[in-house]
C-alpha cells in the first residue's frame, strides 16, 4: 500500500514519459511540477496569452497527474468595449478544454485608486468570494511581469519589501495563490503558445503607454535589454535578494515588538519601548506592526509624521494621522492602531438604549444554569466590538480584579445577577453620569473612571454601560459598581466586551 504522496510520485513519474509533457521546455516542466497539492484548483483566466497557456497546460497536467479538477475564473471588468467578446472567447476555450468557467461581472470605483488598482482590487475581491478553503488559485504572472513590478515599485520609492516584487505563492484568506510561470520569460511562454496554436485575446489597453506598466514594458525594458544582457532576469534576481532581506526585517521586527505591544482596547505600541530602539529599528517595527493590523503602509510622508507629530506630542494630546486603510493616534504613552472598519463604524453609532430583559423573565425559570452551560442573555456587536451577557451558575471562585490600576483589557467581568424586579439595559454615556466602583468610598464622575481605566477618549462614547433599572452597575468589562460584586454560591452575570 502507498500513501498519497507516494501515489503522486508514481503518477508524476509515469507522466514524465507522456510525449506532450516530455516535449515541454524544462522551465515549463518545473513550473507545472511546482504547483502545490490541493483538492481544489482554480485558474485566473483573462483570455490573454499567459492565462490561456496556463489553463491549457495546468488543466491537463493536474487532471492526468493528480486526478484533480480545475475550474477557471473570469472577471468581467467592463472597461473595454470588447469585454463581452473576451468573455465569450473564455467560454469557448473552457468548453473545448472541458473546464468549468465561473464568470463574475464587477463595477469599478476608480475615483481614489486609479483604474489599474481598482481593477486589481475588484479581481481579488471576486477571488476571495469564490475560492473555498484550502484551494489553490493559479495565476499566469511571468518573469517579465516581475521585472515590471520591480521597476514600478522602485519609481514609487518602495523599500526592500516592495522591491521584492511578486511572490511566487501567498495566502489569500484560507486559500493560496500560486504563480507557476513566475521564473519563465514571456518569450518562452509565447513560443510554446504558438506551438500549441492557441488563440487568445489582446487587451487593447496594453498598447497605451499612458499606463505606467505599459510604459515600462514598451519603452524602458527593451532599452535595458539592449544595454544589459538578460536584464529582465537580473531584475528578478534582485527581487529575490530583496525578499530575503524583507524576511530578515520581519524577523527583527518580531523580536523588537515582543513586550512592546499592548492590548489597550485595540492594538497599541508602547512609546517608551520604541524609544529604546534606534530610529531605523523603530521605523521597521512600526511598519511591520501596521502591516499586522491590516493598515498597509500610509505612504512615506504620513509615515514620517508618526515621528514628527505623534511621538513628539504632549502626553495629554491626542494627535491623529489618517490614510485610506486606517489611522494611528496617541493616547498617553501608547500609539493606537485604528482599522478602517472601526473608523467607519463610529458615524453610524446609535446611542439608543438597548433593553436586554427583565429579571423576572428568568427568575423563576426551570432552566438549569451551570458554569459549563451558561444562559446567554445578549450577544451582539456594539460599535464593531462584541458584547455578551451570560448567566452562570454558582461555584465560580475566580473573580477579576475591578481595580482601575490595570493597563490591559481582560475579557470578562463577573457581577451579581439581576433580581426579579430589575430591568437590564445597556446605555451609553450622555454626560454627567457618576459611578461608585467596587471598594471605593465615594461616587466619581464617569469621565474619571474612564481616565483611570485608560479608556481612550475616542472610545468612551461607545463603551456599553450596564444598568439594573436606573442604577449603573458595570462599565464595559472594566469596573463593577460597589454592592454588585458576586456572592459566593450565587448565580453570576458574566460580561465580555471587545473579544471575539
Amino acid at each position: 500500500m502507498t500513501n498519497s504522496s507516494d501515489s503522486h510520485s508514481l503518477t508524476e513519474a509515469r507522466l514524465l514519459d507522456e510525449s506532450w509533457f516530455a516535449l515541454l521546455p524544462a522551465p515549463l516542466k518545473k513550473a507545472l511540477q511546482s504547483i502545490p497539492n490541493s483538492n481544489s484548483y482554480f485558474v485566473a483566466f483573462s483570455g490573454g496569452m499567459d492565462s490561456s497557456l496556463l489553463l491549457t497546460l495546468a488543466s491537463r497536467y493536474l487532471s492526468e497527474c493528480r486526478q484533480a479538477k480545475v475550474l477557471a475564473i473570469h472577471v468581467h471588468h467592463g472597461l473595454s468595449e470588447h469585454a463581452d467578446l473576451w468573455q465569450s472567447h473564455c467560454e469557448k476555450v473552457c468548453h473545448c478544454l472541458g473546464v468549468e468557467l465561473i464568470v463574475r461581472q464587477v463595477s469599478l470605483n476608480a475615483a481614489k485608486k486609479g483604474v489599474e488598482e481598482a481593477a486589481r482590487a475588484a479581481r481579488y475581491n471576486v477571488f476571495e468570494q469564490v475560492l473555498p478553503s484550502g484551494s489553490v488559485l493559479l495565476q499566469g504572472h511571468h518573469l517579465n511581469d516581475q521585472a515590471e513590478t520591480v521597476l514600478l515599485r522602485l519609481m514609487r520609492g518602495a523599500g526592500v519589501k516592495g522591491v521584492a516584487g511578486i511572490p511566487k505563492s501567498r495566502p489569500l484568506k484560507s486559500a493560496l495563490i500560486h504563480r507557476p510561470f513566475l521564473a519563465v520569460s514571456r518569450s518562452e511562454l509565447l513560443r510554446v503558445a504558438k506551438k500549441y496554436e492557441l488563440e487568445w485575446v489582446e487587451d487593447d489597453s496594453n498598447a497605451r503607454c499612458d499606463y505606467d506598466r505599459n510604459f515600462l514594458r514598451h519603452k524602458i525594458i527593451p532599452k535595458l535589454e539592449t544595454r544589459w544582457e538578460r536584464a529582465v532576469s537580473r531584475l528578478a534576481v534582485s527581487a529575490d535578494h530583496c525578499r530575503e532581506s524583507a524576511e530578515l526585517e520581519e524577523a527583527l521586527a518580531n523580536i523588537d515588538l515582543n513586550g512592546m505591544t499592548q492590548n489597550l482596547f485595540g492594538s497599541a505600541l508602547s512609546i517608551n519601548g520604541l524609544a529604546q530602539l534606534s530610529l531605523s529599528r523603530q521605523r521597521n517595527a512600526v511598519r511591520y506592526w501596521l502591516q499586522l493590523q491590516g493598515l498597509g503602509f500610509p505612504g512615506e510622508k504620513r509615515f514620517q509624521r508618526i515621528w514628527s507629530e505623534l511621538l513628539m506630542a504632549r502626553d495629554d494630546a491626542s494627535p491623529l494621522i489618517e490614510w485610506s486603510q486606517g489611522a494611528v493616534r496617541r493616547y498617553r504613552n501608547a500609539i493606537f492602531a485604528l482599522p478602517l472598519k472601526d473608523i467607519n463604524a463610529q458615524p453610524g453609532f446609535g446611542a439608543n438604549d438597548i433593553n436586554i430583559c427583565h429579571g423576572a423573565e428568568f427568575a423563576d425559570s426551570d432552566y438549569i444554569i451551570s458554569v459549563n452551560e451558561p444562559r446567554v442573555l445578549f450577544d451582539q456587536d456594539i460599535m464593531g466590538r462584541p458584547y455578551a451577557l451570560r448567566i452562570i451558575g454558582g461555584g465560580v471562585t475566580s473573580v477579576k480584579d475591578g481595580s482601575a490600576e490595570r493597563m490591559s483589557c481582560p475579557a470578562k467581568l463577573l457581577i451579581k445577577r439581576p433580581s426579579s424586579d430589575e430591568q437590564v439595559t445597556v446605555k451609553f454615556r450622555q454626560g454627567g453620569e457618576v459611578f461608585k466602583p467596587e471598594g471605593k468610598a465615594h461616587h466619581r464622575p464617569l469621565k474619571k473612571c474612564f481616565h483611570d481605566s485608560n479608556v481612550p477618549p475616542w472610545l468612551r462614547d461607545s463603551v456599553p454601560l450596564l444598568y439594573y433599572n436606573a442604577c449603573l452597575v458595570a462599565i464595559g468589562n472594566l469596573l463593577v459598581a460597589d454592592g454588585f460584586q458576586v456572592e459566593s454560591g450565587a448565580e453570576i452575570l458574566e460580561i465580555s466586551w471587545g473579544q471575539k
